[in-house]
């Protein structure tokens, strides 16, 4: 039985995001870009996707939240990552943390491994959240996706049974 009180407060978060007008600054994977804007613009957002490292001051600097996935990664996302996450902090704006497929990449693990200090969002599947081989602050909502979605923060955990095996 699903908790009214939760229910509640996930409707006060999209009305606020809505009513704020956020700007979040999403570097994600090519495959996933189309899909993550448009899944932004719905909630309300006004998103921007650049990972030309020249523009990710000029980007960041309107942003008020970032979110990274590690989907597609090469020399020049990588540096636009390092760049935003460093301007996020500086800022104090919510990071989310997508480690697509880093149980397959040693580079992406430790790209990963160094980010997660820094997010208060990380998502992934059962193998990715195992690769990442780290207790979490309890400040960091995990969110972890499969057929039986879980989401955990602070000692609380909600599971939403919507997904499929193959997730």
């Amino acid at each position: 039985m699903p908790d009214p009180a939760l229910l509640d407060q996930a409707i006060e978060v999209i009305t606020a995001l809505r009513g704020e007008g956020a700007h979040v600054h999403s570097i994600t994977n090519t495959v996933a870009q189309n899909f993550t804007a448009n899944v932004l613009l719905a909630s309300g957002a006004t998103v921007s996707m650049t990972a030309n490292p020249k523009e990710i001051e000029s980007f960041m600097q309107h942003a008020n939240a970032l979110h990274v996935n590690l989907g597609t990664l090469d020399d020049e996302r990588v540096e636009a990552i390092n760049k935003a996450v460093v301007m996020a902090q500086e800022k104090a704006i919510p990071i989310t943390l997508d480690p697509v497929m880093i149980h397959v990449s040693e580079q992406r693990r430790e790209l990963a491994k160094t980010l997660m200090k820094f997010p208060q969002i990380i998502r992934g599947n059962q193998s990715e959240i195992n690769a990442l081989d780290a207790k979490l602050a309890g400040e960091v909502c995990l969110v972890k996706t499969g057929q039986v979605d879980e989401i955990r923060q602070g000692g609380k955990v909600v599971k939403v049974e919507n997904g499929h095996a193959l997730m």
